[in-house]
C-alpha cells in the first residue's frame, strides 16, 4: 500500500471515529450556526450582510478540508 492510500484510509477512519464521538461535522455545524447568529445580531448595511453570508458559506464549504484542526 502506498503512502497516499494509507493516508486516505487513516483519514476515513478518523472521520468515522469523530462521527461516533459526536465531533467533526456536528461541531462544525454548531460553529457555523453561531457565526450566522452573530451576523444576524449585528446591524449592518445589506451589502455587508450579503458579503458576510457569502463568506460564511464559503468557510462552511472548505472547513473540513482546509482548516488544520479539522484534519
Amino acid at each position: 500500500m502506498n503512502e497516499r492510500q494509507r493516508e486516505y484510509i487513516l483519514r476515513e477512519q478518523l472521520k468515522s471515529i469523530q462521527k461516533e464521538l459526536g465531533e467533526g461535522d456536528a461541531g462544525n455545524r454548531a460553529e457555523m450556526e453561531a457565526l450566522q447568529k452573530a451576523i444576524d445580531a449585528v446591524e449592518m448595511p445589506e451589502e455587508v450582510v450579503a458579503q458576510a453570508n457569502k463568506e460564511l458559506k464559503r468557510l462552511a464549504h472548505i472547513a473540513d478540508k482546509s482548516l488544520p484542526w479539522r484534519r
